[in-house]
C-alpha cells in the first residue's frame, strides 16, 4: 500500500525522535536537531508540504496536523485522506468518501528509534521566506542498510521548531523539499460523512483511477504552461518544441498519463509569442470522462468539447 507507506514515513519524520545512534562529528548539534523535531510533538497544529525536484511548481503533498491523531492529507493527483485516530477516510477528486478503520497500518510509536549512524555538522544561518535559521547536514547510515541518506535541516532561531527538511541525492542536489509552517494555527479535521462499509470496495475502482489520471495530465499542462511562460521571460519567445524546457526549466518533458504519448504543443510566429498544448484521450480510459484537454496562455486549461 504506497500511501500507506508514504503516511509512515512522513510521521515518522514529524514525531519526535529519540535517539540510539552512533554520533560522528558535532554531538550538540545532533540534540539541537532531536529537539528541533520533539518541539513538533508539543503543538496543537501544524502544517507540513512536500515538493520534489522533478515536480517544483507545486507541492505533491499538503498534509495538516491536529495533536499529531488527526491528520490530513491531500495528494497532487487529488486523492485526499483523513485520518482520526485509528479511523480513515479517503477519496479521489469528487468521488464518495471511502471510510475503514487502519486495521493493518497501527500509527507510528510516537517516540521512533533511530538506530545506526549518524554524522551532523553546522551550515550556520540561513534566511528562509524571511525567517532567520540555522542549518544543519546530516548523513544517516542507518543499522541494515548498506546507503547513506543526506539531508540538510533548517531550524527556526525563534522558537527552535523545524522550518525545512531537504533530501539530497549522492552529488548533493535537492530531490525532495519538507516545509513544516503554520504553527499552532486553528485547524479543524474530523472524519466525513461516508459510504456504508457495505457500499465501499475492497479497492479502488477503475474509475477512481482513471479520476487520477485526468487530473495527473491537468497536473501536466499547468507545469509545462509554468515552464513555457519562465522560459518566455528569459528568451524573450516561446520555445520550438517542449524539449527546449529541459533541463533548465523542467527536469524532464513528462508524458500524458491517459495515453503515454507526449503532449502536442503548436507554437505561433517565428520567434513563438503564442502556443497552445493539448492532448486527445480517444481510444483512452480517460475519454469516458472528457475527450481531451488544452492548455493556452489566453483561455488557460480547457476540457475538449
Amino acid at each position: 500500500m504506497r500511501i500507506a507507506m508514504v503516511l509512515l514515513l512522513v510521521l515518522a519524520i514529524a514525531l519526535p525522535v529519540a535517539a540510539q545512534v552512533t554520533v560522528k562529528g558535532d554531538s550538540q548539534a545532533w540534540q539541537e536537531v532531536q529537539d528541533a523535531f520533539g518541539r513538533l510533538g508539543t503543538l496543537r497544529t501544524f502544517r507540513m508540504n512536500i515538493t520534489l525536484a522533478e515536480m517544483p511548481e507545486a507541492p505533491v503533498w499538503i498534509f495538516e496536523f491536529v495533536a499529531l491523531d488527526r491528520i490530513r492529507a491531500l495528494f497532487v493527483l487529488g486523492m485526499e485522506i483523513i485520518i482520526v485516530g485509528k479511523d480513515t477516510a479517503t477519496r479521489v477528486d469528487i468521488s464518495p468518501w471511502e471510510c475503514r478503520p487502519i486495521a493493518d497500518l497501527p500509527l507510528p510509536d510516537p517516540k521512533p528509534q533511530w538506530t545506526g549512524e549518524v554524522s551532523v555538522t553546522r551550515l550556520g544561518p540561513v534566511m528562509i521566506d524571511g525567517a532567520r535559521t540555522r542549518g544543519y547536514q546530516l548523513a544517516i547510515a542507518e543499522t541494515g542498510s548498506t546507503s547513506t541518506s543526506n539531508h540538510k535541516l533548517f531550524v527556526l532561531e525563534d522558537g527552535g521548531l523545524p522550518r525545512r527538511l531537504e533530501d539530497l541525492d549522492a552529488a548533493g542536489n535537492v530531490t525532495g523539499t519538507i516545509d513544516y509552517y503554520d504553527f499552532n494555527v486553528p485547524i479543524s479535521i474530523g472524519l466525513p460523512k461516508c459510504a456504508t462499509q457495505s457500499q465501499v470496495p475492497a479497492a479502488p475502482s477503475p474509475g477512481s483511477a482513471v479520476l487520477s489520471q485526468v487530473s495527473a495530465s491537468k497536473g501536466n499542462l499547468k507545469n509545462l504552461a509554468t515552464a513555457l511562460e519562465a522560459y518566455l521571460v528569459d528568451h524573450g519567445n516561446y520555445p520550438t518544441t517542449l524539449t527546449d524546457l529541459a533541463p533548465d526549466y523542467l527536469r524532464g518533458i513528462p508524458n500524458d498519463p491517459c495515453t503515454d504519448t507526449v503532449y502536442l504543443y503548436t507554437t505561433t510566429g517565428s520567434p513563438a509569442k503564442d502556443y497552445k498544448l493539448s492532448v486527445d484521450f480517444t481510444g483512452s480510459q480517460c475519454a469516458s470522462i472528457v475527450p481531451g484537454l488544452s492548455y493556452t496562455p489566453d483561455g488557460g486549461l480547457k476540457e475538449t468539447p
